[in-house]
């Protein structure tokens, strides 16, 4: 994650005279080159003022033409880290002349629709240079439904193909190339977690931990909005209490997106949810809230985990917290007292094939008119999720996994489904029910989806039968009136035995 700033390295495809410039923020900057370089690896730093490439002495003949035409700014606008490296590549040369990504495109095509080999097609895209990369996977996410289906399917299929590829590497810079174009990038930041646990291993003793006045208490964060799913764990202790602010978020570790620092202000989630363990251990003991959460943490220690992030700035965060009114050791610092969750209406269910798992949704990026509709509709408490082997329901009613969609007919994925706006949004709510419909059928249940309006009902009972998904029951539940100025206030504990 060293330098975090401005583009780090020009890809070049010399076959198709394409050129990507990389940074740590987002995806590249694409466009077309023209040079005379030979395949190989160059520094060069930038003259802005005459607006010129400079290449280290000795590295190129004088004179030697280089220009870049990018799909966007102009390059000598940019930030830089320098001397900037420059890998020229002799791209893929096809015996026929064909634009290499139309091959490529095709043997995708073929390898996961036809030949259903997700791993050899992982394969492929690790081996192509970063451009060829991007412009290969830019033609498959634009060009039809079948091409996104072959983005999708590749991203379902991560964690798999991980097992048996020996490149993580190469497999991250495959799926970040993948998520530019099928996720938004705040829902990549570490902050847009799905679910927590406490993890078993804050039972373990750790004298260096202990020496410099910290605990042992670390929290695991999920990331399953979207496949694949991966997890994060980090020290409570790690998580600041502070406001101070923060540059742009880069990639790193999992293809996540990191602040500097995990802080109130950069990771307000991830704020709240050490406040609520920390309210929780004030109340009962570690052991048996481990215990309690057996089942969730089995689940989620199912997706890609990426460790101790945090671990080596232990003690720059002592000198950190010089000040703070945080305690050392802040496991067990709060000991405020929750009651159980009161609500007249629909109750969350006690028992079922899944358990109540807190989520946080309704408390930091959901509206409050959708939270309202989980909770009318459904019984959700703000804030939790029912899981069944790590996927998320709203609740378990009358033998049926429940899930509601506080939709609109001319809202975004109504529009979607009906074709009036890019079909990706459909296609990711499609892959969604399927993954519910399978754990439903594994459970032995029925799987219930409650929309607000007859309208959206029919359309999505439409999307679905059209997907094969028929077996899902869509139902209208009209959202009750919200009351005036009403904020979900998420409760620390659902029931009181």
């Amino acid at each position: 994650m060293a330098g975090r700033s401005g583009i780090y390295r020009l890809d070049i495809d010399l076959y198709e005279g394409r050129v990507a410039l990389l940074s740590r923020h987002g995806p590249p900057l694409r466009g077309y080159v023209s040079t005379d370089l030979d395949e190989g690896a160059y520094l060069l730093t930038v003259d802005r003022k005459n607006s010129l490439w400079k290449f280290q002495r000795g590295q190129v003949k004088t004179g030697l033409r280089f220009t870049v035409d990018l799909d966007g700014p102009d390059p000598f606008t940019l930030h830089y880290e320098e001397p900037l490296t420059l890998l020229a590549r002799p791209g893929m040369r096809s015996s026929s002349d064909f634009d290499s990504v139309n091959v490529l495109v095709g043997a995708l095509y073929k390898l996961v629709d036809e030949d259903h080999n997700l791993a050899a097609a992982w394969l492929l895209l690790i081996g192509l240079s970063d451009v060829l990369l991007y412009d290969t996977i830019d033609q498959l996410w634009s060009v039809d439904q079948l091409g996104q289906h072959i983005v999708m399917a590749l991203l379902a299929d991560f964690n798999q193909s991980k097992d048996v590829i020996d490149d993580t590497d190469g497999m991250c810079r495959v799926l970040r190339a993948l998520e530019s174009f099928s996720a938004k990038p705040a829902d990549l930041h570490v902050d847009s977690f799905t679910s927590y646990v406490i993890d078993p291993d804050s039972r373990r003793p750790d004298p260096e931990r202990a020496a410099l006045g910290l605990s042992t208490l670390q929290i695991r964060f999920t990331y399953d909005k979207h496949p694949p799913r991966r997890s994060l764990v980090i020290y409570a202790d790690d998580i600041y209490s502070s406001d101070r602010s923060d540059d742009l978020p880069v990639y790193g570790p999992g293809c996540l997106r990191y602040p500097r620092w995990f802080t109130r202000k950069s990771t307000p989630r991830m704020h709240e949810a050490k406040t609520a363990v920390l309210e929780r251990l004030g109340n009962e003991n570690l052991l048996a809230i481990i215990e309690q959460s057996k089942q969730a943490f089995d689940e989620i220690s199912l997706a890609w985990t990426i460790y101790g992030l945090a671990g080596p700035i232990a003690s720059a965060v002592v000198r950190a917290r010089a000040g703070s009114a945080e305690l050392p050791g802040s496991a067990g610092a709060a000991r405020l007292q929750e009651r159980p969750w009161k609500w007249s209406g629909i109750q969350p269910a006690r028992g079922g094939p899944g358990e109540w798992v807190p989520d946080f949704e309704a408390g930091a990026n959901m509206r409050p008119e959708d939270a309202w509709y989980q909770l009318s509709a459904a019984g959700t408490p703000p804030g939790w999720g029912y899981r069944v082997n790590g996927v998320q329901f709203e609740n378990f009613i009358d033998g049926r996994l429940i899930d509601t969609k506080n939709w609109h007919y001319w809202g975004t994925v109504s529009r979607s489904m009906r074709g009036y706006r890019g079909s990706e949004i459909a296609l990711e709510k499609v892959a969604d029910a399927r993954a519910q419909l399978l754990v439903a059928r594994n459970a032995g249940v029925r799987l219930q989806w409650r929309v607000p309006t007859e309208d959206v009902a029919r359309v999505v009972r439409e999307g679905f039968a059209y997907h094969g998904l028929g077996e899902i029951e869509v139902v209208c539940q009209a959202a009750e009136r919200m009351p005036l100025r009403w904020q979900p206030k998420i409760p620390a504990v659902l029931f009181g035995d």
